[in-house]
């Protein structure tokens, strides 16, 4: 009788054992979701953070690119306008010598 009585003791002793491990199995692997879970909300985060600056500086580089742009299409335009306004004046030149020319020539048929 004495032996069932250790061997039933035993086996409380270790059924409360494993249900102390099983506990502490149980308590660290919330520990762990919880690591987890904590890095994911740092990670996004961080990951949003970066996203953001990327975001900013994208937003600089095409302000950068589309003041570039105005300026050159304004020193196209520019560049246009007074070659437009030299061939006019050449071209004026131009037909005051032809219309000279044709005077002079209509001048001397008389």
């Amino acid at each position: 009788m004495r032996f069932f009585e250790v061997r039933r003791q035993k086996t409380k002793l270790d059924r409360e054992a494993a249900e102390k491990m099983l506990a502490q199995v149980e308590e660290k692997f919330k520990e762990y979701n919880q690591r987890i879970l904590q890095a994911r909300v740092e990670a996004r985060s961080h990951m949003n953070t970066i996203i953001d600056e990327a975001k900013k500086k994208e937003a600089e580089i095409l302000f950068g690119a589309r003041e570039q742009i105005k300026n050159m299409t304004k020193e196209t335009n520019a560049a246009i306008a007074e070659q437009k306004e030299r061939l006019k004046k050449s071209l004026e030149k131009d037909v005051e010598v032809m219309a000279q020319d044709v005077v002079e020539k209509l001048l001397v048929k008389r």
